[in-house]
């Protein structure tokens, strides 16, 4: 069998991009791995909405949940905590722009992830995103 490659968009409130405001933070909406998903890919995409400047800057984070570690873990999702998150990386809109980041081998095992942006921009920048598995028959 094949391995195959299926992508899907990252949405924050259903759309498929966000205009995240000067030095705010969103969280997109939650995404959750197939059954035969064995790694993922993110690739994130910033673009300035005004002139870039030195600093403008948006920092990526990967949230994820294995379910409720204080009760049954198909009841609820905790997602790890803003601070305790695995850093992606940091696009820089100032030495590109719009800019682009793909990070490679990330393990699917968990129950649901959501991506976490920081923006220490003085601008709008909006923001979209999407993740490709890797399935493995």
């Amino acid at each position: 069998m094949a391995v195959t490659k299926p992508a899907t968009q990252i949405t924050f409130a259903a759309a498929n991009s966000f205009s995240l405001g000067a030095g705010l933070t969103v969280k997109s909406d939650s995404f959750t791995p197939g059954v035969a998903d064995d790694t993922l890919t993110v690739q994130v995409k910033a673009d300035n909405a005004g002139a870039p400047a030195a600093g403008d800057e948006v920092e990526v984070y990967l949230q994820r949940t294995l379910g409720d570690p204080d009760a049954e873990p198909d009841v609820a999702d905790e997602f790890e905590s803003d601070q305790h998150s695995l850093h992606l990386g940091t696009l820089d809109t100032f030495l590109e722009d719009p800019a682009l980041l793909v990070a490679e081998g990330l393990g699917a095992v968990f129950k649901a992830a959501r991506l976490y942006f920081v923006s220490n921009a003085a601008s709008a920048i909006t923001i979209s995103a999407t993740v490709t598995a890797r399935n493995v028959p």
